[in-house]
């Protein structure tokens, strides 16, 4: 017997959402069993829709994107995650990925390769635009023996830009107390307990991709000891 894959659509785009619902309803594969604006609804629908594969942007306003993949993947990990969205953003793309997305397409080139690249998830394979596998590549060019995860390397670099708890957690549209669990496994990884020796180390140890260090020179100053503690806890990187 010939099983159609269960698929839930959320995307706060009306129009383009429609549009994908017409090209994917073409597929005999594929069988389009709800659709939402939003994620907070999708979570509450997903016992009832049983969903193989989510099709998803990631820009909500009750909850974001990455929050909403975390939860899914958590309690229903073989459910098929693939974001087709415009946020190019090297840290929101890194966050989606690790957040558990199976795939990660353009909304304005994903049409052509859309069927195909359904297919390449039903294979067990992880669709990617190639400006967003680059994305994925370049993050990994970092030390050979990093303990960090692509998550919390992606926290450690926020927080190398000054970033806070809060500001962390709305940058990545995840929870205060997620971006606080981030860091304070960070700090365990590295073995430090302050987020200046953290910067330090990642800086020693190549922990972020070399292309990223010119962003983070305040630190750079402060870890070579050109900057005091005093200077920089006035400065814009002063912890909330």
């Amino acid at each position: 017997m010939f099983f159609r894959k269960r698929v839930v659509l959320v995307d706060r785009d009306e129009p383009f959402q429609n549009v994908l619902k017409y090209v994917l309803s073409s597929l005999d594969k594929i069988l389009i069993v709800n659709q939402y604006a939003e994620c907070a609804d999708a979570l509450k629908g997903l016992d009832r829709d049983q969903p193989d594969i989510i099709i998803m942007d990631i820009d909500f306003v009750f909850l974001k994107g990455p929050e909403f993949i975390s939860r899914v993947k958590k309690k229903y990990p073989r459910i098929d995650i693939l974001v087709i969205s415009d946020y190019t953003d090297e840290d929101i793309v890194l966050n989606v990925i690790g957040s558990g997305a199976s795939g990660f397409l353009l909304k304005q080139s994903c049409l052509p390769q859309l069927a195909e690249s359904i297919d390449n998830l039903m294979r067990g394979g992880a669709p990617l635009d190639p400006f967003i596998a680059r994305i994925v590549i370049s993050a990994h060019h970092t030390g050979d023996s990093s303990p960090l995860s692509s998550q919390e390397t992606t926290v450690l670099k926020l927080m190398m830009k000054g970033l806070t708890y809060r500001m962390i957690a709305d940058e990545l549209g995840i929870a205060k107390d997620t971006s606080k669990t981030h860091i304070k496994n960070i700090y365990k990884k590295l073995e430090v307990n302050t987020r200046a020796q953290a910067v330090s180390k990642a800086i020693a140890d190549r922990l972020v991709p070399s292309n990223f260090l010119p962003k983070v020179s305040w630190y750079i100053y402060y870890a070579l000891g050109l900057l005091s503690e005093e200077m920089m806890s006035v400065s814009v990187f002063t912890e909330l």
